[in-house]
């Protein structure tokens, strides 16, 4: 794949919608299974300021703390925290009404949920499929990212795809995704969008690595908003910390066609 388009200045690329579009702003976020020390994540999401989030890695420490948190500024909540096991927890924050919730499980955790935006109900998977590096964890991969295609293919109407798909845009499983859907960075983001890992903060190296022998800066895309040809994206972008995760966020911003 060339990654030229990502360094094409995005005023010649700038897609063009009705000027009384409904938009809908996304932010994803990894939160790394965070138990304490969440007064970064939490500004990000505020600073951010996006009309949905959507969390991997939802412990029950930081699904307390991110409820009391933004209880104003995201009235509509649906968190999936696995007690004892953080890493498949799962969570969505919204401004605007979740009609349906539902959480499953395969390897790791997958949410979907339906959203009222103003008078259109849009769908959003929030998606955390199994990183490939255990035992046939490729083949567990796809065997996640077949489930969602095949859930998906059952929606209609305005559908978005995002969170922690653990695989890079060069995978053959970001090429099946991309068949039907479209990655907003790749239409309205600039740079290569780098989001993994992130060890600028100490407690996001993992235990088995010693902190000083390891790189700082991202250097792989991994999480993800995708939408399907209902939308189009105005703006995408990598937010410039993880916050103590060792992902950084996402964040987009698409309109309805």
């Amino acid at each position: 794949m060339s990654y030229a388009a990502f360094f094409i200045p995005l005023s010649l690329r700038s897609p063009q919608v009705a000027s009384n579009a409904p938009q809908l702003s996304i932010l994803t976020f990894n939160l790394k299974f965070q138990e304490r020390g969440l007064e970064e994540a939490v500004a990000i999401i505020r600073s951010a300021d996006a009309d949905v989030v959507a969390l991997q890695e939802l412990s029950e420490a930081a699904a307390s703390i991110l409820d009391a948190e933004f209880a104003a500024q995201y009235p509509y909540r649906a968190f999936h925290p696995i007690p004892g096991e953080p890493i498949p927890g799962q969570g969505i924050m919204s401004r605007y009404p979740l009609l349906s919730d539902e959480y499953w499980r395969i390897h790791l955790g997958h949410q979907r949920v339906t959203i009222a935006l103003e008078n259109t109900a849009l769908t959003l998977y929030n998606a955390h499929p199994i990183q490939p590096l255990v035992r046939d964890g490729f083949a567990r991969r796809a065997q996640e990212i077949t489930v969602i295609l095949e859930r998906a293919a059952n929606d209609s109407g305005p559908l978005i795809l995002a969170g922690d798909f653990n695989m890079s845009d060069q995978s053959e499983d970001y090429q099946r995704l991309t068949e039907s859907y479209t990655d907003a960075y790749r239409v309205a983001g600039w740079g290569l969008g780098f989001t993994f890992p992130d060890f600028t903060y100490a407690e996001a190296v993992p235990d088995v690595l010693p902190p000083a022998s390891m790189p700082v800066r991202p250097v792989m895309r991994l999480d993800y908003i995708f939408y399907n040809s209902a939308f189009q994206a105005l703006e995408a972008r990598v937010l410039p910390s993880s916050g103590g995760s060792d992902h950084r966020p996402v964040f987009a911003r698409l309109a309805l066609r």
